[in-house]
């Protein structure tokens, strides 16, 4: 978690919010991965919308990017590696 972490924040320190989709690999570590949905924070999303129950709120109210979508879905990826069974 930690060097997932480090990347958002390195992310985030360049003004960019990602969006996308973390992988766990075999050894249980989530890999950033999917840059297609990074942006400007605050400038407009395409058409993907974020997958429900990984996102706050609605897909369809998802269209902004934000680094709380980020720090949100960080707390879940932490949430599931402790306990798979909470997503």
């Amino acid at each position: 978690m930690a060097a997932l972490e480090s990347a958002i924040r390195h992310l985030h320190s360049l003004g960019v919010a990602h969006n996308g989709n973390v992988m766990v690999n075999a050894e249980g570590i989530p890999v950033l991965i999917d840059f297609g949905s990074s942006r400007a924070i605050g400038k407009k999303l395409g058409p993907s919308r974020g997958t429900a129950g990984w996102i706050e709120g609605d897909p369809s109210d998802y269209d902004t990017s934000d680094d709380g979508h980020d720090l949100y879905a960080l707390e879940k990826i932490r949430a599931w590696l402790d306990n798979p069974a909470v997503a």
